[in-house]
């Protein structure tokens, strides 16, 4: 039974600890000193996929644009 929530436990760990949660922590750390909110930068921290899933959520027909824009620039 241990192997087996060994098994998946590495992957969550990897996802709290590890390059993803480094990498959200990045852009939302980035973010909200770009748009001078200053009190989120705690959460981009704390809970960085909430803080970036939450931004992307909101941006997303831009999202979708850029990557519209950028796609059909590279074909």
């Amino acid at each position: 039974m241990s192997a087996i929530i060994q098994k998946l436990s590495t992957p969550i760990h990897y996802m709290i600890f590890g390059t993803t949660r480094n990498i959200l922590a990045g852009a939302g750390l980035c973010y909200a000193i770009q748009q001078e909110k200053y009190l989120e930068i705690p959460l981009t921290l704390i809970t960085p996929s909430i803080y970036a899933g939450y931004h992307l959520f909101k941006e997303k027909e831009r999202i979708i644009d850029l990557v519209k824009k950028t796609s059909s620039q590279l074909s």
